[in-house]
């Protein structure tokens, strides 16, 4: 190829307007060339919003270890609930706050599920769509709840990302979040019912504006200045997309395997010329017509049980349809692996698939994850627990559930409160208790932090083993001197 030619072939690469991914916010298929989007941090998402939140929920119908996946997520950040642990100094204060929240729990979501299926919820939703919006609707008394508050969750489909305005006052709304001169979040624009839930007749597209102090927005800012949030597994979509296409053409091809093909093969040019097509061949160098042997008729299919009639000069050759692709178990497992990494999750939490690995290997696995999930359950404590706290707190002081005179002046020190996040299961359970023993006694950890990392509380272990002594000579049992 000339100088010339080569020039031009460069040019056409670098100007081909066929990117190479296509995840929602790109505009075309899997190409040869990268052609990414330079955009801010609203431009890349926003810009397919709607499809990479609607692929990320249909892929998670269809592939059962993504929805196992985001399960074992919530399995690991929220578990059985965070717990709550009232720390006001003020005893008498302490135990009516503890008995009136752990009343109130069981009726917190407005849906009529407890805490902490609500909270279960909320992680599922921000992973899977990306975001979820949590809301405070405070309750009339008849409510009969002895808090007046319930929180309702709300889909990320209710608020419409292409809802952008310039308002006189100076402020903006950005995909359905209003902000004020300030560039402070001050409310958000919600449809009131979800306009993709086509089982609901005649939906009411109507806007509401709720103010931001009612709302918590539950996602994770990947960019600063990013207004909504997108899908966990994002990074990992086309890989899942490609296993799944590639698994069903394999099933496709396990399902010719199993049948039996054939192709009749005949020597009688009348065979041919009934198919409506001529086997003679004519020869102009010496004006013969000639029959070939053998030719081949449509190709069929024999049916279990069948008997195959064949006439003079037929005769019957089966197909052999190859059965899986060797390479089947490797091209699976590599797909698997990105989407774990997509997913936050080691290979073989995500796969279920422990061949081939060491129990160290799968121990530093794990491990990496608990510093994940730890890291989650810190975040969802930090936003959510927080924002239905001090809103559940504020609301049972105003309406007399519980009665203290000077909340506004030592507000932080009655809503003063511990949440304990799930722990871990060990892995090696004496080797890893040794461990720990030693670390306390090393004095680089203590027995409070060494409780905390197990999911329980330390005062609440030592008041157990209180009443368990106690228990323990009322019978005339003699106490173990070791605990």
């Amino acid at each position: 190829m000339s100088i010339f030619g080569k020039a031009y072939t460069a040019i056409g690469r670098a100007f081909s307007l066929e990117p190479m991914f296509n995840t929602g916010g790109s505009n075309g298929g899997s190409q040869r060339l990268y052609w990414p989007l330079n955009g801010g941090p609203n431009a890349n998402i926003l810009g397919g919003f709607s499809r990479i939140r609607a692929y990320s929920r249909d892929i998670t119908r269809k592939i059962p270890e993504l929805d196992d996946g985001y399960d074992t997520r919530v399995a690991n950040i929220i578990g059985k609930g965070i717990r709550g642990i009232p720390m006001c100094k003020d005893e008498n204060v302490r135990e009516q706050i503890k008995n009136l929240w752990n009343e109130w729990t069981a009726n917190a979501d407005y849906d009529g599920f407890d805490l902490d299926n609500m909270d279960r919820l909320l992680v599922r939703e921000r992973d899977e769509a990306g975001e979820v919006f949590l809301r405070a609707i405070y309750m009339p008394a008849s409510a009969g709840l002895v808090v007046p508050i319930q929180f309702q969750i709300i889909e990320s489909e209710c608020l419409d990302h292409t809802y952008n305005e310039t308002l006189s006052n100076g402020g903006r709304i950005i995909a359905g979040v209003e902000f004020n001169d300030k560039n402070k979040v001050v409310a958000y624009h919600f449809y009131k019912n979800n306009p993709t839930d086509t089982a609901l007749v005649g939906v009411d597209l109507e806007r509401v504006r709720v103010p931001a102090d009612e709302v918590c927005h539950y996602y994770k800012r990947s960019r600063a200045g990013q207004v909504r949030g997108s899908p966990r597994a994002y990074a990992g979509q086309m890989q899942m997309r490609d296993l799944m296409i590639y698994e069903e053409n394999e099933l496709e091809r396990k399902k010719n395997s199993s049948a039996t093909y054939a192709t009749i093969k005949s020597t009688d040019s009348s065979v041919m010329n009934e198919l409506g097509g001529s086997i003679d061949t004519f020869s102009p160098a010496d004006g013969t017509t000639t029959v070939p042997q053998v030719m081949a008729t449509d190709p069929a299919v024999i049916n279990k049980g069948s008997v195959v009639h064949l006439y003079p000069g037929e005769s019957l050759e089966v197909t052999k349809v190859a059965e899986s692709d060797p390479n089947y178990d490797a091209y699976v497992a590599g797909k698997n692996r990105t989407a774990a990494k997509a997913m936050g999750l080691s290979y073989e939490t995500y796969s279920g698939d422990l061949r081939g690995n060491s129990y160290s290997g799968i121990r530093v696995a794990k491990n990496l994850e608990e510093i994940k999930f730890g890291v989650d359950q810190e975040e969802f404590i930090k936003k959510v627990k927080k924002f239905v706290w001090e809103r559940w707190f504020d609301t049972a002081v105003i309406s007399g559930a519980i009665k203290i005179s000077d909340y506004n002046t030592r507000r932080a020190e009655y809503r003063a409160i511990n949440w304990q996040a799930p722990g871990w299961k060990y892995i090696n359970p004496l080797q890893e208790i040794n461990a720990v023993a030693a670390e306390i006694n090393a004095g680089i950890s203590t027995r409070t932090i060494a409780a905390a990392a197990r999911g329980r509380d330390f005062a609440e272990l030592q008041a157990q083993l209180k009443a368990e002594r106690e228990i323990e000579k009322q019978f005339g049992n003699e106490p173990d001197p070791n605990v």
